[in-house]
């Protein structure tokens, strides 16, 4: 490692070289001598990896050592003295630059100690990973000393500082401090203690009258006094306060019993008066009306609904499994959010006569009169990980009543109300729903706390501003979480059934079969002359409608077949219950639903738990689903979010619980194999898959359809490895597709198939592709047969998801896109014109209307672009290449020079201009005019992948059609092609480019989809051979994340394919 500082007339800069061996630690006096508490120094280091410049950009640059007095040791080494204080300073992504530069900070912070800094400087990539450091010192020189520090060093290593600073504070000041303290602890003692002392008064009175009915009215009653009145008088007050206080002390007087706050549930107010008739300890839930009732000592009291408030309940302040279901349908789902803010703690902000209510998840601001800015300020208190390395969203509602020169902006203050003043959000509408990002950049270099406030200001005339559902959080999509939420009766919780504490009817032990798991409950017998089945329990929820659906299958049954049932009891021999479904007694999968109205359970004395048996006179029984609600589709809560209908939910197969212990089937070419029919539903997805393997492997899914000969047609395959004995696969989240007709196969070729008996029951027959072969006319294939062979898998196919089918429509909206691209280079194709020779000619027209024709044949090509176009030096490959020879600029200047020998094809690299927020006309002088022409009639443009700030992008969509109108105005004859953009960073890039293209005859070429495939891109380790024959090799996250051979040859590929020559 070597480091040397470059100056010949310019700023100084350092220049580090992370392959030649140098010092072990670098004295950099000659260029910076730091004086205590200097703030703000720019140290620029340049990279280098074996005197090639390095690709930094994304990576983050950072600086850690210790400050204080210092010796060198008989090697003259720097050795720090042992009280040296520990510093450490980690840039961002935007300290890092095109060229190997990267800009360290050297903040006042890093030099509270006269003496010397040593330590090291070095890279690190998006996770941590520190990727190379070089060792500095440098002097920092004394200067007045004061104790403290000029602002907050966020760093859990200050906490050494401030106790080191602390110290040397007392040892100066003990005596005196001690002395304050003292004085000073005695006041807040004493005033603590009757701030105390009022405030415990005052809860008391707050709790004791919080939920009385008749307080409310007594207060009513004193308001109507008061208001019938100019003015309280004395007298009229004294005796308010003492009605309230005499119907406190009344009410409080019977409240001993509701000490103990415990909670339980009854079905009814005429329920808890039968059960209770002389009172009860604790609070008491009424299950059909959801009001909360206490014994006042002669009668049941109403306090209301029970429930969360209207304070809102911050997602992370629940505790894992805290909430049970009993407790979940208290809940106002509504009210839960992700936020680290609190509306109710939000303040007025602004000109004065402005007045401010908040109330549940509403913050309302008033201007009665005259004009100015005014608005709320909510704290927000982020609690939880990795601060300030990451977004941070708000999100809320807001309208104001008058739209006349209003409008609203968001900023941020410090905890102590100091304004950051830059505008983070405006708008002009009278009423919009906001999502902000605040970005990680921001809080670092403004050193925000992660106690903050945000501002949302409405500027203008008189005017109600309202705000509500305002939250901040780290998660970028909270903003969708009200929307789902709002409207969410989380009683619709599956209250049961947990097919796993199922258990067996009638059964006779020590010969009949019985097993339960999460997923399935089955039992079997040999002797079905009697009735036998499975029966678990299940909590309703009383005073509305439940909805019950069971899911099974059955191998064979007698003439009385199956049925479900249920009941209050235990099982069919243990009260009154009720037969839902039709008796069954085809073999197969079948499902029954059941209403369990309110009358329902009052015939059957249902109270809060039913029983459900199902069974008959049958050899094996397979439950596959059973599940209770009060929604008629079945939904759980998650279901509920995303709109996901889980009655729909179809299960194929027999149990392949004891396939171990099954015999195989020989079957002659055994290929595809389905225990199922097929999907008779739209938009399916596949859900889950079984699987049983003797021995680990891997094999193919198939999902198609068959044809009329019984031929797989129409089909997508998907690559599957298993290990030894049974498998689960969830696949839900891989969103794949099963369409309406679909059948879902597998390749048991090496899975085989197994033979079914009474200990291996055959749910529905099972279609298997083997050797057949048939020829019927122009088709012909291995046909499918049914056959009563147990498939080693069982699977389910569920609706797809609200989120699913947006993807799905996105897809849609994206090969539609695609198609119209095509339409329009077919349209731009009719511009070009063949001559009787053959050569071909491209027709445009001035301003004037003066036709020309220019040969699509290009002379003089000019390309633009970044590290993907070419990088490190003239003739060098792009980076990621392994040489010149395997970019695509190698393979389009080939393609340009074999069509005409004489071309001059030449690159340029401009991405000082991606980078740049202002000034890209400057830029464009600078990067690109001096090598455009009249002469120049082919320009490609590979640009927008430096494009990564805030500022940078939002006036790209601008400055794109500004290049593409100058590169037009110097070289008017010049057809231009875009080709990007790997790194995109924002999507709306590419709709900027495109608009750009359609104004200005260009040609986009999208490569951005390549970017989503590793084999696309490069890799760490792989060597690189540079155009003077020294080599170098990919060795950073930054480096490897560029396109490989692979993905250049890709692009290359679309681009000549675009060429209209």
């Amino acid at each position: 490692m070597t480091m040397t500082s470059v100056n010949n007339g310019e700023p100084y800069y350092l220049k580090a070289d992370i392959s030649k061996a140098g010092e072990s630690t670098v004295s950099i006096n000659n260029y910076i001598k730091m004086r205590v508490f200097d703030n703000g120094k720019v140290l620029p280091v340049k990279w280098f990896d074996q005197n090639v410049v390095m690709n930094v950009n994304g990576m983050i640059p950072f600086i850690e050592g210790s400050v204080g007095q210092f010796s060198t040791d008989d090697n003259n080494n720097i050795v720090m003295a042992p009280d040296a204080v520990h510093r450490d300073w980690q840039g961002t992504a935007a300290n890092t630059r095109d060229g190997g530069w990267a800009d360290y900070i050297l903040t006042d912070q890093m030099f509270t100690e006269e003496g010397a800094f040593s330590g090291f400087i070095g890279l690190m990539d998006g996770n941590g990973r520190r990727l190379t450091s070089i060792n500095i010192w440098f002097r920092v020189l004394g200067d007045n000393l004061f104790f403290g520090l000029t602002q907050k060093y966020y760093s859990d290593k200050i906490e050494k500082f401030i106790k080191q600073m602390q110290a040397k504070a007392n040892d100066t000041f003990r005596d005196i401090d001690a002395q304050n303290k003292a004085a000073i602890q005695k006041l807040n003692d004493d005033y603590t203690a009757k701030t105390q002392e009022a405030q415990d008064a005052q809860d008391a009175l707050t709790k004791a009258t919080s939920n009385l009915n008749s307080f409310g009215a007594a207060v009513e009653t004193m308001d109507a006094q008061i208001k019938g009145q100019a003015l309280a008088t004395k007298p009229d007050l004294e005796q308010a306060k003492s009605d309230i206080t005499k119907i406190v002390e009344d009410k409080t007087a019977n409240l001993e019993k509701v000490a103990k706050a415990n909670f339980s549930t009854v079905a009814s107010l005429d329920q808890l008066k039968k059960d209770h008739a002389t009172g009860a300890d604790g609070y008491w839930i009424t299950l059909d009306t959801k009001h909360l009732y206490i014994w006042s000592g002669n009668d049941w009291t109403d306090l209301g609904t029970a429930g969360i408030g209207d304070g809102t309940v911050p997602g992370k302040s629940i505790k894992d499994k805290s909430i049970n279901n009993t407790q979940i349908g208290t809940i106002s789902a509504a009210k839960v959010f992700n936020t680290y803010s609190d509306i109710i703690k939000a303040e007025k902000w602004g000109i004065g006569g402005t007045e401010l209510y908040v109330e549940g998840d509403n913050a309302v601001i008033q201007l009665l009169s005259g004009n100015g800015d005014r608005g709320i300020t909510f704290p927000v208190n982020f609690n939880g990980y990795n601060w300030g390395w990451k977004n941070l969203y708000i999100d809320f509602n807001y309208y104001f009543t008058k739209a006349n020169d209003n409008y609203v902006s968001v900023y941020v203050l410090r905890e102590d109300n100091t304004l950051i003043n830059k505008e983070l959000w405006n708008g002009s509408k009278t009423s919009d729903f906001v999502h902000i990002c605040i970005p990680a950049a921001f809080i670092q270099n403004n050193s925000l706390s992660q106690n903050f406030k945000v501002l949302v200001v409405c500027h203008g005339g008189p005017s109600t501003f309202d705000v509500e559902h305002f939250r901040v959080s780290d998660d970028s999509n909270n903003s969708l979480l009200p929307d789902k939420f709002k409207d969410l009766d989380l009683l619709t919780v599956k209250n049961g059934f947990n097919l796993a504490e199922a258990q067996g009817w009638n059964l006779t032990q020590g010969s009949d079969y019985f097993y339960a798991d999460s997923t399935e409950a089955i039992f079997k017998t040999g002797d079905a002359s009697s009735n036998k089945g499975i029966v678990l329990k299940a909590h309703i929820t009383p005073g509305v409608t439940n909805y019950v659906q069971v899911q099974y299958g059955i191998v064979s049954a007698a003439q009385y077949g199956i049925a479900a049932f249920l009941s209050n009891g235990r099982n069919l021999n243990d009260g009154v219950f009720a037969q839902f479904g039709a008796v069954e007694t085809n073999t197969g999968i079948h499902t029954l639903t059941y209403e369990l109205t309110p009358a329902e359970m009052i015939r059957l004395g249902i109270n809060d738990e039913c029983t459900l048996t199902i069974g008959g006179n049958v050899n094996a029984l397979i439950l596959k689903s059973a599940t209770i609600s009060t929604t008629r589709n079945g939904a759980g809560v998650l279901e509920a979010i995303n709109n996901d209908d889980t009655s729909k939910k179809v299960i194929y197969g027999s149990s392949i619980h004891l396939l171990n212990s099954a015999n195989s089937k020989s079957i002659d070419g055994l290929k595809l194999v389905t225990p199922g029919e097929k999907y008779d539903q739209d938009n399916g997805r596949l859900d889950h898959i079984t699987l049983y393997a003797k021995e680990k492997g891997s094999t193919s899914i198939y999902i198609g359809k068959l044809d009329q000969n019984n031929l797989l047609v129409d089909y997508k395959q998907y690559a599957l490895n298993y290990s030894a004995g049974y498998n689960e696969f969830d696949f839900l989240s891989q969103d794949i597709p099963v369409n309406n007709g679909d059948y879902v196969f597998i390749d048991c070729s090496n899975l085989g198939v197994y033979q079914p008996d009474s200990s291996h029951p055959l749910a529905n027959t099972t279609r298997v592709q083997d050797a057949h072969h048939i020829i019927q006319g122009q088709y012909s294939g291995n046909t499918f047969y049914s056959g009563d062979f147990l498939a080693p898998f069982e699977y389910s196919v569920v609706p797809a998801t609200s989120a699913q089918l947006a993807k799905s429509l996105n897809n849609d909206i994206t090969t539609t896109s695609e198609k119209v691209d095509t339409i329009k280079k077919q349209v731009k194709q009719v511009a070009v014109l063949t001559s009787p020779s053959g050569k071909k000619f491209r027709i445009s027209v001035d301003d004037n209307g003066t036709l020309s024709a220019t040969s699509t044949i290009p002379s003089n090509v000019q390309v633009f672009g970044n590290s993907l176009t070419g990088y490190y030096k003239t003739g060098s490959p792009a980076l990621g290449a392994t040489d010149p020879n395997h970019d695509w600029f190698h393979y389009f200047s080939e393609y340009v020079k074999n069509i005409n020998p004489s071309a001059v094809v030449d690159r340029h690299t401009v991405a000082p201009w991606e980078q740049n927020a202002t000034g890209r006309d400057v830029q464009f002088d600078q990067l690109f005019k001096p090598y455009l022409s009249q002469d120049t009639n082919l320009v490609v443009l590979q640009v927008g992948d430096n494009v990564n700030r805030d500022d940078s992008h939002a006036t790209f969509k601008n400055d794109v059609m500004d290049l593409f109108k100058r590169v037009k105005e110097v070289s008017p004859k010049a057809k231009i092609y875009f080709v990007g953009i790997w790194f995109c960073n924002w999507p709306d890039m590419i709709d900027s480019v495109k608009a750009a293209c359609d104004k200005y005859d260009g040609t986009f070429i999208s490569i951005t989809d390549l970017a989503k495939s590793e084999e696309n891109k490069s890799r760490i380790g792989e060597q690189v051979t540079l155009s003077d024959g020294s080599t170098t090799t990919i060795s950073t996250d930054g480096e490897a994340i560029h396109p490989g051979n692979a993905g250049y040859k890709k692009i290359a590929d679309r681009l000549i394919d675009s060429l209209d020559f």
